[in-house]
């Protein structure tokens, strides 16, 4: 009687470590799938060879123009203006 709960203690022990393992090592497989995909996803985002600089360019790129130069300047003036007005109102 002791001989048997001996042996299915050992077993019991046995099948648990086998299935811990292969949780680990189905963690690991999927791990890895997942690494590897986005390696491929990676490298398939990069360009091989020459590139012109339009392809070079991200697509919602805007040139910049004279006009928006000059608006760009003027807003910043306004805003060192205000600034600085705000620093002279604070009191001594």
């Amino acid at each position: 009687m002791q001989e048997e709960v001996e042996n299915r203690t050992v077993n019991l022990a046995i099948s648990t470590t086998k299935l811990t393992f292969r949780a680990i090592v189905n963690g690991y497989n999927a791990w890895k799938r997942h690494h590897q995909a986005k390696v491929a996803q990676k490298t398939a985002q990069l360009p091989i060879g020459k590139q012109s600089i339009k392809e070079l360019m991200p697509s919602k790129f805007v040139p910049v123009t004279k006009m928006s130069w000059v608006c760009g300047r003027q807003q910043n003036k306004k805003r060192r203006r205000a600034a600085v007005s705000l620093h002279s109102q604070v009191p001594d």
